[in-house]
C-alpha cells in the first residue's frame, strides 16, 4: 500500500496495523489487511462518507461487539467503549472507533496475541473478546451466581 492509498490515516489521531498479518509469525498474507483508527467523534461521519465514496462497504473482518450504521453522539461513546465500525474494500479492512478506551484495549489485545504468536484465529478471537468487551457479557458461562445484566 502506498501513502496515496492510505488517505484515511489523515483522519486518525492514532492508528495501528493489526490482524493476522502483524500478529502471526510467519504472517498470514492471504487474509484482510487490518488497520484500527482512533478518530475524533467530530470527524467520524466525514470519514465514513469519504470511505463510502472511495468504494468501501460497511463490514469487513474483525470482531463486531457492537456495530452501528451511523456513529453515535459523544455521550454514547463515553458510555460504551465497544463502539466501532469496520469498512472493507478488496482486502483492506479499516476499523474506526472514537473511543480511547476501546482503542487502548484493542492495542493491548493485538500486542498480547502477537507476543504469544496466536496463529489459531479462534484463540485470537477469545483474547480480543476478553480484553475489548465486557468479559461477563462475552463469557456468561463463567457466571456461577447472579446474572450478566446485574454487573
Amino acid at each position: 500500500m502506498t501513502m496515496a492509498d492510505s488517505w484515511w490515516l489523515d483522519y486518525a489521531t492514532r492508528a495501528i496495523h493489526t490482524g493476522s498479518r502483524v500478529i502471526c509469525n510467519p504472517p498470514v498474507l492471504d487474509t484482510d489487511d487490518d488497520y484500527l483508527l482512533l478518530v475524533d467523534i467530530e470527524l467520524t461521519k466525514a470519514l465514513q462518507e469519504k470511505l463510502y465514496a472511495d468504494g468501501f462497504k460497511l463490514g469487513g473482518s474483525g470482531i463486531r461487539f457492537k456495530s452501528l450504521k451511523e456513529f453515535p453522539d459523544i455521550e454514547s461513546i463515553e458510555r460504551d467503549n465497544g463502539v466501532f465500525n469496520s469498512f472493507k474494500k478488496d482486502n483492506l479492512n479499516i476499523i474506526v472507533t472514537a473511543s480511547h478506551e476501546y482503542f487502548e484495549n484493542f492495542v493491548k489485545a493485538t500486542f498480547l496475541c502477537r507476543r504469544l504468536n496466536l496463529t489459531n484465529k479462534e484463540d485470537r478471537v477469545e483474547v480480543f473478546q476478553s480484553i475489548c468487551c465486557d468479559s461477563w457479557a462475552c463469557f456468561p458461562q463463567l457466571m456461577v451466581k447472579g446474572n450478566v445484566d446485574g454487573i
